[in-house]
């Protein structure tokens, strides 16, 4: 798999990033799950990411107390858009209570430190108040490498360190996968849904994999997880009721992705319904912290590969 990348096509997704966690980001992340008052913790969702599609990211997170409010009113705004004095709507700006929007974030390969930076968004709406439209903002924040200095390499340990501007600190390390290869030749250009198919794979001995089918259709996406040294998956057909056209084909992405230990531990041997977006989320197995000290959540990493096929029925 090519590892190298132009500099637009990284900024352009490094902006891609931005915009779906503006989206997916500012509610409540599942964190504030307590029955007591309780010191507030740090939560850490960093991913090291080896493929050139996924940027990697670290989010910084907190826990709350039960008193504690949600989200903040850090500003209110009056827009009039005519004469009249009733010609007028509020604008609010919220940041949420769980958001740590100042903290240093490096990761380091116990050479080469490079500094991850705070990229704030927002996610507009409007609601009706009483005899009034109210818009607001929600802002939300990433750390993202916006300098575009790293550049992940397997089988090596990268250091987390995470430090709020209260001093609280959190520390991470993880040892990165290695590189997965679907091989591309040994797989059909057409795949037929109701007839078994083998997607074959070099084998990792050292890291578990997720092999993905993704369609463009309906029948949507099948997840399977590959043990270390495994070498092939094998269909199951696919049953002819799940269609409805006499004739069908669409586009088949397959993906494999393997994960480093941390990311195993965190997402396969206490799962989730899906690993990725929930991680994307901020969805946390509760108390639960892999390749992270100090606080909670997760330091992983990923490597991926895929390729793209035809699928008929």
């Amino acid at each position: 798999m090519n590892f190298k990348k132009s500099g637009l096509m990284k900024r352009q997704f490094v902006i891609v990033v931005a915009i779906l966690l503006s989206i997916t980001m500012c509610e409540n992340w599942g964190w504030q799950d307590v029955e007591s008052d309780q010191e507030s913790m740090l939560n850490i969702f960093a991913l090291v990411s080896l493929d050139t599609t996924i940027s990697s990211f670290v989010h910084v997170r907190q826990t709350l107390n039960l008193d504690d409010e949600e989200m903040i009113l850090v500003d209110r705004d009056t827009l009039w858009y005519g004469d009249s004095p009733y010609d007028y709507v509020f604008e609010d700006s919220y940041r949420s209570n769980f958001l740590v929007d100042s903290a240093v974030v490096t990761i380091s390969d116990g050479n080469k430190v490079v500094r991850f930076f705070p990229v704030r968004t927002e996610e507009n709406y409007g609601y009706i108040g009483i005899n009034e439209f109210v818009f607001q903002k929600k802002m939300s924040v990433v750390y993202l490498d916006t300098l575009h200095q790293f550049n992940p390499v397997p089988g090596t340990i990268y250091f987390l360190e995470v430090t709020a501007p209260d001093g609280r600190r959190v520390t991470g390390s993880l040892v990165t996968p290695a590189i997965p290869v679907l091989l591309d030749e040994s797989i059909p250009d057409t795949l037929h849904l109701q007839k078994s198919y083998t997607i074959p794979f070099e084998p990792l001995p050292d890291n578990y994999q997720i092999l993905r089918t993704i369609t463009n259709n309906y029948t949507g996406e099948n997840k399977v997880f590959i043990e270390p040294g495994s070498a092939s998956w094998k269909s199951f057909p696919e049953d002819a009721s799940s269609f409805d056209d006499d004739d069908f084909d669409c586009d088949m992405e397959i993906r494999l992705t393997a994960m480093d230990d941390n990311y195993y531990e965190y997402f396969v041997k206490k799962p989730l319904d899906d690993e990725f977006v929930s991680f994307l989320l901020g969805d946390a197995n509760s108390g639960l912290s892999c390749g992270i000290e100090g606080g909670y959540g997760l330091f992983g990493a990923i490597a991926v590969d895929h390729v793209y096929r035809i699928a008929v029925r």
